[in-house]
């Protein structure tokens, strides 16, 4: 694993809501979601960061290793909540790319 090319992951995750969201600052990219929203779709696109641009990652890098445990806790608001390698023992890009999402 190259923690270089690790450091250099990064994506947009998009949320699609049952309602639009709202301004929370005119003028910023910032928005909140009203109270009665619902999450209808989630996905999570990554993308590497390389010759100062993003660009979209290969094949081969979707199936490189980038965390050798076997847990991975992940927390938002809530709760941790722990994924596990599908192997019991790594993560590949793809596998990080599904616990986010």
């Amino acid at each position: 694993m190259s923690l270089e090319f690790f450091n250099g992951l990064s994506g947009t995750l998009s949320i699609e809501l049952s309602e639009p969201t709202e301004d929370i600052v005119p003028a910023h990219s910032n928005q909140r979601a009203k109270s009665t929203a619902e999450i209808k779709e989630l996905s999570f696109t990554p993308e590497v960061f390389q010759d100062d641009n993003f660009r979209d990652l290969t094949a081969e890098e979707f199936d490189r290793v980038v965390l050798e445990t076997a847990v991975l806790n992940l927390q938002g608001e809530g709760e941790p909540v722990a994924h596990r390698a599908p192997n019991g023992k790594w993560f590949t890009v793809r596998d990080l790319v599904a616990a986010i999402a």
